[in-house]
């Protein structure tokens, strides 16, 4: 009697320690898990009815350095979902500033680059673009990271490339 309780302990708690190991390190709503001072986010409303045009800010922030250049490629179903449009900030970005859509395939490719003195730019959080979209059809849809976005910045002495690191995204359409 005293092996099977002993076992029946051992086995609660192998299973409070996965529980709390394996909900540790989870995000609560609305938060994010950064691990480094480089990121890349996307601030989408959560449920976005069918039909109704809203926005997609991308944003970006270096703790360390200042974003003087990027170049981000998407893809996305174009049965679900439409790109009415997208919009570099030009407040920050006054350079090589492109953007592509591709309807037909369900590509965009945004680009914007800093001409100026780097002094003035902020190495805080900044926005890159403003996309904006319409729901086709009700469900779930994933916009997807084409390759690793290609991020410049500055660090106050010389311009390197850093490798941010962007997740797919998932919109709801109700």
């Amino acid at each position: 009697m005293k092996q099977v309780l002993l076992a029946l302990g051992l086995l609660l708690l192998t299973m409070v320690v996965y529980y709390w190991a394996g909900n540790r390190f989870v995000p609560k709503k609305g938060e994010l898990l950064v691990s480094t001072g480089k990121e890349i986010l996307f601030e989408a409303p959560e449920d976005i009815l069918v039909d109704t045009e809203k926005e997609i800010k991308l944003k970006a922030k270096h703790e360390k350095g200042k974003i003087v250049s990027f170049l981000i490629n998407l893809s996305y179903k174009p049965d679900e979902i439409k790109i009415l449009s997208a919009e570099i900030n030009r407040e920050v970005f006054n350079s090589g500033v492109e953007v592509q859509i591709d309807e037909n395939l369900g590509k965009i490719m945004l680009r914007g680059r800093y001409e100026g003195e780097k002094e003035m730019l902020i190495n805080e959080e900044i926005k890159l673009a403003i996309i904006k979209i319409k729901g086709i059809k009700k469900g779930e849809t994933t916009v997807l990271v084409e390759k690793t976005p290609m991020i410049e910045v500055w660090d106050g002495e010389k311009i390197t490339e850093e490798s941010f690191e962007l997740l797919d995204f998932k919109l709801k359409f109700l």
